[in-house]
């Protein structure tokens, strides 16, 4: 069984258990998978549906509590499951402290930091990451939990180094594409787009660069082109902002990166950004597209510098690179199959499926071991 944040339109669900079921299953791993939030709490978290503020708060905050509240059922059903593999969660009310008394292997993942205070501009963060930070309290409950857990899987070695101080199994699984859906394609006619793709509250890692894009503005003919929020100002730039997708269909997805000439994934240099999987830099890499990057947590080590895209910390680096990227066409070709190469090779679902294999089978516990209990119905998300 496995418990994730929300559903298939949350990216992190998506990318670190949805995306592996199709392949588990043909290896013979069934999983029944029971979110935590559900569709509506992330619309109203991204901005997706227009409430009054007051109300959309209310009734979040009861929506995430009922459901934390229904994990103890949860909980419960899991016994009959071999393994029970949960994805950046933890538990309200100190109901990790249940878990060795279900003769239960856990198996954790995470692919942020959180356990660690987003401190995003103004105090924004989102309302998602918000309650779930009041209502779990994970700076508490984490460590807590990483004590009982046969196995935690982190996308990062940020991430690797914090959960070894509490867990004694930790491995490396980066975050990591279908390289078969994410391909490299004809660029777009048109005028020259700088992308960048993620979640809405996420876009104010972009607030520092405008300065940078007004100035090449002066220089180049581009469009900046972001994928998720709605709006974005930024004077005298040609910005186009096709807000969320929820991406059902992961070509959809594909499609709309190909259609970036450069890709940037700006950050902060600060522990929550730290804890970072490198995601956008592995989606453009993948379809062929250029990369510019903050040397920021694992981008160093995703972005070769000089070879699939370039690193940049301060805002003259940040001019220099996109700059030579917009004027010349041979180089953003260069370094985009380059970076092709790389994604194909250490970060795609076909090198990873392997590893995540290891770790469930390992895992799991003998067929001797397990309960035999009627199934319980599934929730819908």
């Amino acid at each position: 069984m496995a418990f994730t944040t929300g559903p298939e339109c949350e990216p992190s669900s998506r990318w670190r258990v949805f995306q592996y079921l199709p392949e588990l299953r043909r290896q013979g791993i069934e999983v029944e998978v029971r979110p935590l939030a559900g569709r509506r709490y992330f619309e109203l978290g991204y901005g997706l549906r227009r409430v009054p503020s007051a109300v959309g708060t209310a009734w979040a905050a009861a929506h995430f509590a009922a459901r934390a509240a229904r994990r103890l059922r949860d909980l419960w059903a899991a016994r009959r499951y071999d393994v029970l593999w949960i994805q950046k969660e933890t538990f309200p009310f100190g109901l990790e402290r249940l878990i060795p008394h279900l003769g239960l292997p856990v198996v954790y993942d995470f692919d942020d930091a959180v356990y660690a205070r987003a401190r995003l501009p103004d105090g924004r963060g989102g309302l998602a990451r918000r309650l779930a930070d009041g209502l779990l309290r994970r700076e508490r409950a984490l460590p807590a939990l990483l004590t009982r857990c046969r196995t935690v899987v982190a996308g990062s070695p940020v991430l690797a180094e914090w959960a070894g101080r509490h867990a004694g199994a930790v491995r490396l699984l980066p975050t990591v594409v279908d390289t078969d859906v994410f391909t490299p394609g004809p660029r777009p006619a048109g005028p020259l787009t700088v992308g960048w793709i993620g979640a809405p509250p996420n876009a104010v890692y972009l607030e520092p660069l405008v300065p940078v894009f007004q100035a090449l503005a002066r220089r180049f003919r581009f469009r900046l082109r972001l994928i998720g929020p709605r709006r974005f100002v930024c004077p005298g730039v040609e910005v186009e902002c096709l807000g969320w997708r929820d991406y059902a269909d992961p070509r959809d997805e594909a499609r709309d990166v190909r259609g970036f000439h450069v890709g940037i994934m700006p950050l902060p240099d600060e522990a929550f950004a730290a804890g970072k999987c490198a995601l956008k830099a592995i989606q453009y890499m993948a379809c062929g597209v250029p990369v510019v990057a903050s040397p920021v947590g694992v981008n160093a080590e995703v972005v070769a510098d000089g070879t699939c895209g370039f690193l940049a910390a301060a805002p003259d680096v940040w001019e220099d690179r996109l700059g030579r990227l917009l004027e010349d066409a041979e180089l953003r070709r260069r370094l985009g199959a380059a970076g092709r190469r790389r994604a194909v090779a250490r970060y795609s679902l076909r090198a990873a499926l392997p590893r995540m294999l290891g770790v469930l089978r390992g895992a799991a516990r003998p067929p001797q071991a397990r309960r035999r209990t009627a199934p319980s119905p599934p929730v819908a998300s």
